[in-house]
């Protein structure tokens, strides 16, 4: 029997991949991008709220897992994305 998986992450808060010696952040599940909190070349802490998303019906706030300085937002308001999805790059 095999035993799933479970992320260590409060809800809202993902963890980052590194990528290119980027940390990249991804959307923890699917739906819809409702607003963008953030822009290329701020500053952002650990825990600081990147994006709203609403997923089944409800709205879920994403923060960074991580500070650094944002370089790409992959994403815009009304978009749809996956699991997994890259959302934020972070330097």
């Amino acid at each position: 029997m095999t035993v799933p998986q479970v992320s260590s992450a409060p809800p809202g808060k993902t963890q980052a991949a590194v990528q290119d010696g980027r940390k990249v952040v991804p959307t923890p599940m699917t739906g819809t991008i409702i607003k963008v909190m953030c822009m290329v070349g701020q500053e952002v802490k650990e825990g600081d709220v990147l994006l709203k998303l609403e997923a089944m019906k409800m709205e879920t706030t994403l923060s960074t897992p991580v500070s650094g300085k944002i370089v790409e937002i992959k994403c815009k308001e009304g978009q749809t994305v996956t699991a997994g999805e890259p959302l934020v790059v972070l330097q």
